[in-house]
């Protein structure tokens, strides 16, 4: 009975990290696009995007982080951190967020978009219970020849 418990819990807990990994591949820039009301705001996106747009990245969560940069790309309001996600998928030089845990009256989260993450800038990386901090998982290729 408390070996049957025991693996109950490991995968419990397996399942609940792999919860915490978001996988963002989006193709969100052309629905932006073509939801654009005029040429102007068209323009001002575009500059604000890079030239790579649409890419995919996977996010992982480091629950109650929030690395402390004095320079915030960009400062957006979002319901999820799904949505925080995309936009630091289209935005130029976005390589992590801080996404704050509590709403404000209407709903909304705070996004911090930022053009460093915690490995880069890792005495700046501390403990807060407010936020959760989210890094792009880089995964190394390895090619191996024969001679």
């Amino acid at each position: 009975m408390v070996i049957a418990n025991r693996r109950h819990l490991r995968k419990k807990t397996v399942k609940m990290k792999k919860a915490r990994i978001l996988l963002g591949s989006f193709c969100c820039l052309m629905l932006v696009i073509n939801s654009l009301s005029d040429k102007e705001d068209e323009n001002e996106l575009l500059n604000f995007l890079d030239g790579h747009s649409p890419r995919s990245a996977t996010f992982i969560e480091n629950r109650h982080h929030y690395l402390d940069m004095q320079l915030v790309l960009h400062t957006e309001f979002f319901s999820n951190s799904i949505q925080c996600a995309m936009n630091c998928l289209v935005t130029m030089r976005c390589r992590s967020f801080n996404f704050r845990l509590q709403a404000d009256i209407d709903g909304k989260h705070i996004c911090e978009l930022l053009a460093s993450d915690k490995f880069n800038s890792s005495e700046r990386y501390v403990l807060n219970i407010e936020f959760h901090h989210y890094s792009i998982v880089v995964r190394l290729q390895y090619f191996v020849t024969f001679l």
